[in-house]
């Protein structure tokens, strides 16, 4: 049964949700509230200053065009793990918690401590005990970075990239790779990496080799800007993807899906989101 296309809330529907928004950003900023999306029947704690809580809020889901290409290209097998690498509050983790639930196993990384208490209050508020949070990022090796903070209004807009102005927290950094063996995942087969780092994709793949070796496939995002203003070359990104043996296809509106070769890739000047599916 369709889980990522659903009916969007009535006009009264919406008007009863913006104004319950409104007087919970007016009053209760830093307050999180609940939202209860048209997925799954999950339902999330999130703030409704920031851009991520906002939607789910308001409009009963996030990102739906990426929820379409989740519905239609991932396939959930026994023993699987999905890896969610820059996991925010929770949207995918806890959905790809609910697809592997009696199945698999999901590991959440989120290094900024609120997103990651947050993330926790959803792991918990669905029952989703084959979620795992961990507080760090992922990097090409174990130490300790700089997470510069984004403002409240967007979240997920955090990096370890120099791509804003704003006060800097020291995270742990941790090997995808390494993660996986220690949970004794070293060998399961992966279903999905879904990874949004605002540019640092590229740094925290080199540490999942292994990983994206038997990984099925990967929702990735295409940040070419933010990687040059970080001091990584785009092509270092498309390497690793097409090294890997992905088809690389760019996702657009509504899901639609077309398939670019590495020179298309890189001839991509624009932010995008990309399906990477085992050839």
């Amino acid at each position: 049964m369709p889980w990522a296309t659903h009916e969007l809330p009535s006009a009264s529907e919406r008007l009863l949700r913006g104004t319950r928004y409104q007087l919970a950003r007016m009053f209760m900023p830093s307050r999180p509230i609940t939202a209860a999306p048209s997925v799954l029947g999950l339902r999330f704690s999130c703030l409704p200053g920031d851009d991520v809580g906002r939607a789910i809020y308001r409009r009963g889901t996030y990102e739906p065009a990426m929820l379409s290409v989740l519905e239609r290209h991932l396939r959930v097998e026994a023993g699987d793990v999905a890896i969610d690498i820059g996991a925010n509050i929770g949207w995918y983790s806890c959905i790809l918690g609910k697809l592997l639930e009696g199945k698999g196993r999901v590991v959440a990384l989120e290094p900024e401590p609120a997103n990651n208490g947050l993330l926790r209050t959803n792991i918990a508020l669905n029952g989703l005990a084959n979620v795992e949070a961990v507080q760090c990022a992922a990097s090409d090796a174990t130490g300790t970075l700089v997470l510069n903070i984004y403002k409240s209004s967007n979240r997920g807009r955090h990096s370890v990239l120099p791509i804003h102005e704003g006060h800097g927290v020291e995270i742990p950094a941790r090997r995808i790779d390494d993660l996986l063996e220690e949970r004794g995942l070293g060998a399961a087969p992966v279903a999905l990496v879904k990874i949004d780092v605002e540019g640092y994709e590229a740094n925290a793949l080199k540490g999942a080799p292994r990983a994206l070796a038997r990984c099925r496939m990967a929702l990735v995002e295409w940040s070419p800007e933010y990687m040059r203003r970080g001091g990584i070359e785009p092509a270092a990104l498309a390497e690793i993807l097409f090294g890997a043996g992905f088809v690389v296809h760019l996702i657009g509106a509504g899901g639609s899906v077309s398939r670019v070769t590495r020179d298309e890739l890189l001839a991509t000047a624009e932010q995008r989101d990309l399906l990477c599916l085992r050839g």
